[in-house]
């Protein structure tokens, strides 16, 4: 009994002192401690009925789940089934039920063994009778553990006995086996999956397919099975509709946007809301409608924005607001993606929804360099919103009410106008350039907005 735990040490020598203890009570916690020799608990299980030893624990676990849990015991998982085991070598319905038995949280022996990736507690139990697509309360076989954590041997030992790669049961938020290894990237229990003829395109939850899953986690060998395979380039998230393109590059991961391209994605694809990838890669965000184009130009991912205008994406593109991929990065201060858009084409004259212009925007931010570089392109200084406002409004827009005057431009005309209202008072000296900017060219520093 060297090196158990002492509670439990002197629990088993009162148990051996006295013929008549109760037995049961304490394989349980036998079998839950590290230091425990098979020895030992075969001499505890000589002492049980076949009932006894299915006594459960306060889990619901039986000696034979918790065995199953824990590396390295496979040993006493063979000792427990032994114990039902007839002469004839065949399994009572005693053994029947205790490796079917569940836990508290719906879970068998194998479910345990196979989750823990216990490869050799998982084939005596399989060898002993305990069923390979069983569901446990979460609808899952066990065949979920190790494509989860990615126990190849686990999984191609279930295949082998069996186990159905695809099986799920009911709604919800339910994944294949397949889309759990994506998501967390285990490429080659996906491959053994693939090998076995899962349905490489079959959605789960919200989340979509497994290309999308290993898009979203940004597994590039992942994906770069997955294409190979042949899986669908344009299968969308169930809740936002991203392509694995438009998601990947939310992300930044140029890798696997460059996989994506490679492998024919299109570029200009866009979710319920209009937006494509281009639009993600100008600017930093979540909004819904966007494209690949989009979603590169909001982040400042310039390396992935370079590659989607390489293959042609529209560089152009508006969302449902209206909103152009160069009137995102100017938004959110992208100036090297601004630059790239311009130089690809972006029209420096579109307006959104609303009536506003990229130079809006950056006035609006009080983004100096960008507001230089939509002039330098010839914006339209004096454009108008749909309220009347002009970039010029925009800048000046952001002061706190108590300027003094003597922060203000020279010019004592420009003053009274500024005066006039708290919304044309400039705010610091990053608006004050804005400001500077626009009036060297030429802006109108007369026009009012809707409301005067």
């Amino acid at each position: 009994m060297a090196n158990l735990d002492p509670e439990l040490t002197e629990k088993l020598c009162q148990l051996f002192a006295d013929p008549s203890s109760n037995w049961d009570k304490v394989l349980i916690s036998l079998v839950s401690n590290d230091n425990a020799n098979l020895h030992l608990v075969e001499e505890v299980v000589k002492q049980l009925s076949k009932s006894q030893i299915n006594e459960c624990d306060d889990k619901g676990r039986t000696a034979l789940a918790i065995a199953a849990a824990n590396r390295g015991r496979e040993l006493v998982v063979s000792l427990l089934l032994d114990h039902h085991a007839s002469d004839q070598h065949r399994f009572s319905p005693c053994t029947r039920r205790s490796v079917k038995a569940k836990t508290k949280s719906g879970g068998t022996a194998l479910h345990l063994a196979c989750a823990n990736g216990h490869v050799d507690a998982a084939g005596v139990l399989l060898h002993c009778g305990a069923e390979v697509n069983v569901f446990g309360d979460d609808n899952y076989t066990p065949l979920k553990g190790p494509a989860r954590s990615g126990s190849a041997e686990v999984v191609e030992l279930l295949i082998k006995h069996g186990a159905e790669v695809d099986k799920v049961r009911g709604n919800g938020c339910i994944c294949t086996p397949l889309i759990m290894a994506a998501h967390e990237g285990h490429v080659d229990v996906m491959r053994i999956l693939l090998d076995n003829h899962a349905a490489i395109d079959r959605p789960g939850d919200y989340h979509g397919t497994a290309l999308y899953r290993a898009c979203q986690e940004g597994h590039e060998g992942a994906v770069e099975l997955l294409l190979s395979r042949k899986a669908n380039l344009e299968a969308r998230g169930d809740d936002d509709e991203w392509t694995p393109l438009i998601t990947a590059t939310d992300w930044g991961y140029e890798g696997i946007v460059r996989l994506l391209l490679k492998s024919g994605a299109n570029v200009d694809a866009v979710d319920k809301d209009g937006w494509s990838s281009l639009f993600l890669a100008s600017k930093c965000g979540h909004e819904g409608g966007v494209t690949p184009l989009a979603t590169a130009s909001m982040q400042g991912f310039l390396t992935i924005a370079e590659s989607l205008l390489e293959r042609y994406a529209e560089v152009n593109i508006i969302d449902e607001e209206g909103t152009s991929p160069l009137t995102r990065a100017s938004y959110y201060g992208n100036l090297n993606t601004a630059t790239l858009l311009l130089k690809h084409g972006a029209k420096i004259t579109m307006s959104d929804n609303n009536g506003r212009t990229s130079l809006h925007s950056a006035s609006h931010q009080g983004y100096d360099a960008l507001v230089k570089l939509f002039l330098d392109h010839n914006a339209p200084v004096n454009a108008t919103d749909n309220s009347g406002w002009t970039p010029l409004h925009m800048a000046s827009s952001n002061s706190p009410a108590d300027v003094e005057v003597k922060e203000l431009p020279e010019s004592e005309e420009l003053k009274e106008i500024y005066l006039q209202s708290q919304e044309t008072r400039i705010a610091s000296a990053q608006y004050d350039q804005v400001v500077e900017l626009l009036l060297k060219a030429n802006a109108n520093v007369k026009m009012k907005t809707d409301k005067g």
